[in-house]
């Protein structure tokens, strides 16, 4: 059975490069790509068939990648809706991706639809795993303000949104945690260990590694921390980072991010 790698959590966290890093040690990327611009000069590295179907999706039900409500997760979707989106997922899976290799597929949209696409993968015949990508909050905001004019409290409440979905919709897959600042400080640990905690074939080989050396650089680092409570205090964000972190070092308390995923959800439900 094929593997396919989610590239999960919010955007503006390096997952585009982390996506690229991934394929570079072995992973199928999309055929067809979301184009770079200003704000991902080197590539988003994205299907750019999911983006279209997702947002066709998410419009056709009040919401968008902007939304930070749970309007559209904790209401009602009609089946016949949610079998079309698994059918087209499915076919974009088998179709859109390099021959060989694990699939790696990432779009943000897809963290507010995980049910949907973890099932296409399965109707696909392929194994889902998870890689969830997080990064500062802070740097995050930074990152949105500068591109997309955002306040701090839209990002924040898009950053718990789309991690806290994330982790709560993959619980049943082999998933590791990551951060930007792994895959920029020890990227061939990352992949390696990828690589072992998932049994996908990618690998950070010598024969890869002039290549990935090329792609990243210092410039993927474009802002750095300024809040200085992201680490400490009983904020909502603060406390989602910190258990973040903790995942990453292996520990993941389920019943913690159950305790958050219910604190967002009593502010952010958006009426469903």
């Amino acid at each position: 059975m094929r593997d396919a790698i989610f590239v999960v959590g919010t955007g503006r966290t390096g997952s585009s490069a982390l996506t690229r890093v991934l394929g570079l040690c072995g992973g199928a990327l999309p055929l067809r790509t979301l184009p770079a611009n200003f704000a991902n000069p080197t590539g988003y590295w994205e299907p750019e068939l999911s983006v279209a179907l997702n947002d066709r999706f998410l419009e056709a039900h009040g919401s968008s990648w902007y939304d930070e409500t749970l309007r559209l997760q904790l209401g009602v979707v009609e089946q016949r809706e949610a079998n079309a989106l698994v059918r087209d997922a499915s076919f974009l899976l088998a179709v859109a991706f390099e021959s060989n290799g694990p699939l790696v597929v990432k779009d943000p949209r897809i963290s507010a639809l995980l049910p949907y696409w973890t099932q296409a993968a399965h109707r696909a015949g392929l194994r889902t795993t998870i890689v969830h990508n997080f990064r500062n909050p802070a740097d995050v905001a930074a990152s949105l303000a500068s591109r997309e004019g955002l306040s701090t409290e839209h990002s924040d409440a898009l950053w718990l949104k789309y991690n806290l979905l994330a982790e709560r919709e993959t619980r049943a897959f082999a998933r590791v945690f990551v951060s930007y600042e792994e895959l920029l400080d020890d990227w061939e640990g990352l992949v390696e260990r990828c690589a072992r905690e998932l049994g996908v074939a990618v690998s950070a080989g010598e024969g890869r590694r002039d290549a990935v050396e090329a792609f990243l650089s210092a410039g993927h680092r474009h802002h750095g921390a300024e809040r200085a409570d992201v680490d400490d205090g009983g904020g909502l964000v603060p406390r989602t980072y910190a258990t973040l972190r903790e995942a990453q070092r292996g520990n993941v308390d389920a019943a913690a991010f159950d305790e958050l995923f219910a604190a967002f959800a009593s502010v952010h439900a958006g009426g469903a």
